[in-house]
């Protein structure tokens, strides 16, 4: 006969969560009880896995389409602009939250740092016909035009080292149609 297994309560999830009393609310409205949110904890690695507070944020929102305790983006403009005047592009408007505290669906992305042979590793792992010693040389010599200040053949910016290798000196935004 197996052990039985122990039931967390919601304290205990709070607490080893890092939840507050708000993502509690919506870790129930979503149908989780205290030992699915404690099994979601990601172990150290698991780094590509939520933690569990952003976890429950984007589901929620993702659900609902609204992360309660959050104020909405104005959506509305508050009149026409004045003749002559600068129209704001949106990216210069800022975020669409108030505060540091944003939702993961919103954050923005950025970059895991990897090590060399764990990319390579994965790269080949990835494309059967690749040899790592080709992708090797080939990483390498993208990470030395970077660091000597290559930039995007297309729009000046900075290169993006592991799409350089591949694909010429170009920078992360830059898609080729």
């Amino acid at each position: 006969m197996g052990k039985k297994p122990r039931r967390h309560t919601w304290p205990e999830a709070k607490k080893l969560c890092r939840l507050n009393q708000l993502d509690i609310e919506m870790a129930k409205r979503l149908g989780f009880g205290p030992d699915t949110l404690i099994r979601a904890i990601p172990s150290p690695k698991q780094r590509w896995k939520l933690p569990v507070k952003d976890w429950v944020q984007e589901l929620h929102f993702k659900q609902f389409g609204k992360v309660p305790g959050e104020k909405p983006p104005d959506l509305i403009p508050e009149g026409p602009p004045a003749v002559g005047a600068r129209i704001p592009e949106p990216w210069e408007s800022g975020a669409p939250w108030d505060g540091d505290e944003a939702p993961s669906a919103f954050r923005p992305m950025s970059f895991a740092p990897i090590e060399l042979r764990d990319y390579v590793r994965k790269h080949v792992q990835a494309n059967p016909g690749a040899g790592e010693r080709e992708v090797t040389a080939r990483l390498r010599q993208a990470l030395a035009a970077y660091q000597a200040g290559a930039q995007c053949q297309v729009c000046g910016e900075p290169i993006w080292v592991i799409g350089s290798a591949e694909s010429g000196n170009f920078c992360a935004t830059y898609r080729s149609e």
